[in-house]
């Protein structure tokens, strides 16, 4: 059970971390490779 809350704890850091990255990115594309690596670890987490 903690785990899950750590690693969900830690996937809201990085979305947020992601969210404030393309806020204040002068152009608005986001990482690709870091949108990726985040998709997939919804995937490995069976959230879709």
């Amino acid at each position: 059970m903690k785990l899950g809350l750590l690693v969900m704890d830690k996937l809201g850091q990085l979305a947020y971390s992601l969210a404030r990255e393309l806020v204040f990115s002068p152009l608005l594309i986001p990482p690709l490779p870091t949108l990726l690596m985040l998709l997939d670890q919804l995937d490995l987490l069976g959230i879709k």
